[in-house]
């Protein structure tokens, strides 16, 4: 079984900084066994070098990658929308503020627009679209709408005559670089439209160009030059914020499907850990367990007594059988073929148990009893108890023919109530407990062969269903005399009871280890016990589950299940909304908000370094238009320095081991802290904002143009000023791509960046738009046209530009959040899960030794499969308590007995207790029976001295018996113990206790239900030693005797003493030690009925 683990916590990957993302995951749940995968060999983006190819591996985790992205992008495809809808605005904004008869047309054209995207983004929103139109082809037909518009608007320009090369720049590169924010395909194909747009659209221009005259024409030349650098910077910048989105959501997907596998893991060992609790285990028990597992420790403290789970079942019946003529078949065959004999045949029980819904109880030996109408109350309870006790009679009748030998079942049933529980703290194992119990013991101690013994309680319950006959059990036993219960027979109807498949004949030696009685035929159907129902679904993926046991081995399953669970985080997140506020997208938990705002977003660095090709093309642009204008070069170099490093601040923290630590611990202050972020981001921004601003201003000083529009166009920046509104454009473009900080602070930035431009343009630039536009309506004049002021139109670009990005980016922030969120929340669930399993972990170690119950967790197991292991030197001790049974009664003064089953709880909790000494970790509690305590010392895996860690080196005598001579003073120990409690109880209880050595065979009966037990002469004779003993003394055979003298041991020999089935044997009672014990610190303390020492 697998050791309890620490806090869970997500691995640590970079999935930002590399190139391939492909995991799997082994049987560890924890994902301690991650790895990467090799880079797949298909290339998914050819326009990226062979080792930036981002890519999953297999191609059909890809596949789903790519479908969950399109997905993801589908919202974002509605901003696309949404930015064009406000292009529609922008061109309706500029043709009714300045209205003439020529601007009819295109205002139209915009109006029409703008209704045909505001229907697509209703028909967007309500997703009645085939999935596959809306996500592969309608992507394509808004890129080809925007397009017509955008090529349409530079044929009408609001005017009549041919366009500048500068028209419509602005706009172009906007929905280029837009493209790659918002279109849910692959970066290839985003690149090619998006070059191919822009291409064309310089193609346009330059045609138009060239239908100027020889002067204009030859004036258009640079702006053609500075209109390719504003497309490679959109461009550029573009493919870069595509690359970072995608990575984003490829670690997201990753983090989605790493925490589905981890969960699957967790959930299939939970439900293995659950099911194998809930087959030894009532449902009702194992759940109290639980819950009291989950008390505050200090709670615990404050109980007067150990905590015992004991519930009372009326109206019930108790099934005992016993195969009669084990011991010759026993002495026929070994214990490995014995053992495997029972526990097929026990398994076959267990299956006619489910069939007539009774409940098994224990195996003890060759005794199997069960109970019907617990946990829950049937009618026909003794009816079904009936049937499977003559089920069973028939089942053993093919061992009978099997074996060759006399063997039979003994069925006793009786009818009443009960006490059901489980007594002590470690190995726990449902019982039941009553006088009622006692008496279908005794009804099957009383019965004959072949037949089902009931008593009349029972016979009154069937309500004539079954035909039965005197039983005479009085004349048969004892206890059923005295207590005058009057008994029957059932007489066995001419159509028997069915039964399972029969068994096969054959001889006992052909039994192979794992083999069923009956491997020729067909396997028996699985019928489900409506004792144990299904365990709770606790988690939302409880039924993935259950469907995808072994998911990690198969991929096509598990990506399936990973799309569903995409899907369904999806939909789940979708109801979160409230959680937010609606404006400023804050959580309205203010730990919540704190969390996400110490938020690690890994990619600061790749934003950082967008600001610098942003200025890098700005400073280009404006060499370009004016190489004489000094101020560019200065802003350039200064800005571009100050960039730079901030740049590697943010890096620094990613790549610890290339930078200084004082500068990494710096930069990880800067990643924890939302205000230094933010601050951090804000000079950015500055600084290619005032870099743009002094150039406006230095053009203003170095470049005044003439007043006269008639002297020629002015030389330099002045000469085409609506560039700079294009610089300005980009520089919101490098606000929008600062992913580490919020919305409301881009939203800041980029209002700085429109009142910045829009003051200039009013105020020390207006003179040079007002020049320029004079200068166009003096060329135009003929046309009788009419142009909008370039000082509104290009702030009004700006300011729409703001706008969209101000949106874009408030959708940004939603989807981090709603990723965050989806992070918690599977953070949360792998934790409750973790947390169940750890509890479900605690439970399933405290019924099965840790080596037996990891064996049962591993895989299922068929009911037949015998888990075994043979040990040649155990110690076997019996304890029980033979006068408990004249103090319990069921008389209301102790609630129908449960304060009297109390009282044993404390003692047996006692006992238990003793096992958590160092010196007792060697022995094992195998089980109670009633008020016996039974434990073996050597049986845990590979034992070797004190019962731990096997020695490849030959031991002494002395080494290979330390074990026993710890389990002799466990039981010197249990007896300090009861000492202690009757003097504090006032009681006067007395144990007798049994001790053996020898060889045993441990395993397990039964895999579906597993009961863990020891077999073998060893443990008979140890059982002789209890029974046979006296109380307050603890009995041996001289074997033993022989062995524990060495070890200080003193003995007094009590003589010969018959035990069925050995004869006689001669026994020592163990006194204690001739020097101090480890935990007896040497005293002997004498106790009332003591055999004393001969003087």
């Amino acid at each position: 079984m697998p050791r309890p683990r620490g806090e869970f916590s997500e691995p640590e990957f970079s999935a930002e900084y590399s190139a391939d993302y492909s995991l799997s995951f082994p049987s560890d749940p924890e994902g301690a066994g991650i790895r990467r995968s090799q880079e797949a060999p298909a290339a998914r983006c050819p326009c990226l070098p062979h080792s930036r190819r981002f890519s999953f591996s297999p191609e059909s985790l890809e596949k789903l990658y790519q479908t969950y992205f399109r997905r993801q992008r589908h919202e974002t495809l509605l901003v696309l929308v949404v930015f064009a809808a406000l292009f529609d605005c922008y061109i309706l904004g500029m043709c009714a503020g300045f209205s003439r008869m020529e601007k009819l047309f295109p205002a139209l054209a915009a109006l029409a627009g703008l209704v045909a995207h505001g229907s697509l983004f209703l028909i967007l929103k309500s997703r009645v679209l085939p999935e596959r139109f809306s996500q592969k082809f309608l992507p394509c037909a808004l890129w080809a709408l925007l397009v017509a518009q955008l090529w349409g608007l530079l044929g009408l320009e609001f005017q009549r005559s041919f366009p500048e090369v500068v028209d419509t720049v602005g706009w172009q590169a906007f929905f280029a670089f837009s493209c790659f924010l918002t279109l849910p395909l692959r970066l290839a194909r985003i690149l090619l439209l998006t070059a191919a747009s822009c291409g064309g659209h310089a193609l346009l221009l330059g045609i138009a160009a060239a239908f100027q005259r020889g002067e204009e024409r030859e004036l258009q030349l640079l702006p053609l030059v500075s209109n390719v650098c504003v497309y490679a910077c959109a461009l550029t910048v573009g493919a870069m914020s595509y690359v970072m989105a995608d990575r984003k959501h490829r670690k997201a997907f990753l983090e989605a499907r790493q925490s589905l596998e981890v969960k699957l893991n967790l959930e299939e060992q939970s439900q293995q850990q659950e099911r194998l609790m809930l087959s030894i285990l009532p449902k009702h028990v194992a759940d109290e367990m639980l819950k009291d597992m989950k008390k505050d420790p200090s709670q615990k403290e404050l109980q007067q007594f150990n905590t015992m789970y004991m519930y009372r079942h009326e109206n019930v019946s108790i099934l005992f059988a016993d195969i009669v003529g084990f011991t010759q078949l026993s002495s026929s065959c070994s214990a490995q073929e014995l053992v495997k004999l029972l526990n097929e045949l026990f398994a076959r029980f267990d299956k006619l148990a489910a069939k007539h819904h009774q409940l098994r109880i224990k195996i003890l030996g060759d005794c199997y009893y069960c109970i019907c109408g617990l946990p829950e109350f049937r009618e026909d309870h003794a009816a079904c108890s009936i049937r499977m006790g003559l089920a069973m009679v028939e089942a053993i009748a093919s061992v009978r023919e099997q074996t060759r030998t006399a063997v039979d079942m003994r069925v006793g049933v009786h009818s009443g109530a009960v006490l059901g529980g489980v007594l002590g703290q470690k190995r726990w194992q449902f019982d039941v407990w009553s006088t009622d119990v006692t008496v279908a013991n005794k009804m099957e101690a009383g019965g004959i062969p072949g037949r089902v013994h009931i008593s009349q309680s029972t016979v009154d319950c069937l309500k004539g269903e079954f035909e039965v006959e005197p039983g005479e059990g009085g004349s048969r036993c004892d206890y059923l005399r005295d207590k005058g219960i009057v008994t029957y027979l059932v007489v066995v109807p001419k159509h028997s009871v069915p039964t399972l498949s029969p068994l096969c004949p054959r001889s006992i030696p052909s039994l192979s280890p794992l083999s069923p009685l009956c491997p020729h035929c067909p396997r028996c159907p699985q019928v489900p016990n409506p004792s144990f129902p299904n365990p709770r679904r606790r988690l939302r993926l409880r039924d993935l589950a259950e469907r995808v046991s072994g998911a990690a081995q198969n991929e096509p399953e598990l990506h399936r299940l990973l799309n569903e669970a995409l899907l369904e985080r999806e939909s789940i997140q979708a109801l979160k909304g409230h959680s937010t506020f609606r404006l400023s997208l804050r959580f309205t938990d203010p730990e919540m908000e704190t969390r996400y705002s110490v938020e690690k977003e890994k990619q600061s660095g790749a934003a950082f370094s967008c600001s610098c090709v942003v200025l890098l093309f700005s400073a280009l642009l404006q060499a370009v238009l004016d190489p004489w204008l000094v101020t560019n070069y200065a802003t350039f170099a200064a800005g571009e320095v100050l960039l730079v490093l901030l740049t590697l601040c943010s890096l620094a923290a990613l790549f610890p081991r290339a930078f200084p630590p004082r500068l990494v611990a710096f930069s990880a202050w800067i990643d924890r802290t939302r205000w230094a972020r933010n601050s951090w981001a804000m000079a950015a921004i500055a600084i290619v904002t005032a870099a743009d601003v002094l150039d406006m201003l230095g053009c203003r000083r170095d470049r005044w143009p003439v007043a006269n529009a008639t002297a020629g166009p002015p030389r330099g920046c002045a000469e085409q000023p609506k560039y700079y509104g294009h610089i300005a454009l980009l520089a919101l473009v490098a606000t929008v791509m600062l992913v580490q900080v919020s919305h409301m602070v881009k939203l800041t930035l980029m209002v700085l960046v429109t009142v910045a431009t829009g003051a200039l343009n009013f105020s020390a630039w207006e003179p040079i738009l007002d020049q320029y536009d004079r200068r166009r309506e003096g060329r135009d004049r003929g046309r009788g046209s009419v142009l909008v002021p370039s000082k509104f139109s290009i702030t009004a670009m700006i300011f729409v530009v703001m706008l969209s990005f101000y949106y874009f980016s408030r959708h940004v922030e939603k989807l981090a959040r709603t990723l965050f969120l989806w992070k918690v929340d599977v953070h949360e669930q792998k934790e409750r899960v973790s947390e169940m399993r750890r509890w479900n972990e605690a439970l399933v170690a405290n019924m099965l030794p840790e080596h037996v119950a990891r064996h049962f967790l591993g895989s299922k197991k068929r009911d037949e499969e015998l888990y075994s292991q043979s040990y040649e030197e155990i110690g076997v001790m019996f304890a029980s308590l033979p006068n408990f049974a004249d103090f319990y009664t069921e008389e209301s003064i102790n609630n129908g007995g449960i304060e009297c089953l109390r009282f044993l709880n404390e003692i047996i909790s006692d006992f238990d207790g003793l096992l958590d000494e160092p010196q007792f970790r060697c022995i094992t509690k195998i089980k109670t029976i009633g008020s016996t305590y039974m434990a073996a010392s050597g049986v845990t895996p590979d034992a070797g001295a004190n019962g731990f860690g096997a020695m490849k080196e030959p031991r002494s005598e002395r080494e290979r018996w330390q074990h026993l001579a710890d389990l002799a003073d466990f039981a010197l120990a249990m007896k300090v113990t009861l000492m202690n409690i009757n003097y504090q109880s006032f009681n006067n209880f007395m144990l007798r206790i049994g001790m053996n050595k020898g060889a045993v065979l441990a395993g397990v009966i039964g895999a579906r239900k597993p009961h863990y037990d020891i077999w073998g002469n060893t443990v008979n004779v140890a059982s002789r030693m209890e029974s046979t003993g006296v109380m307050g003394n603890i009995q041996v055979v001289e074997e033993t005797q022989q062995i524990l003298k060495e070890y200080g041991f003193r003995f007094v020999r009590r003589g010969a003493v018959y035990v069925k089935g050995k004869g006689e044997l001669l026994t020592f009672f163990l006194k204690g030690r001739e020097k101090p014990g480890s935990f007896l610190g040497g005293t002997t303390v004498p106790l009332p009925h003591q055999v004393l020492e001969n003087s």
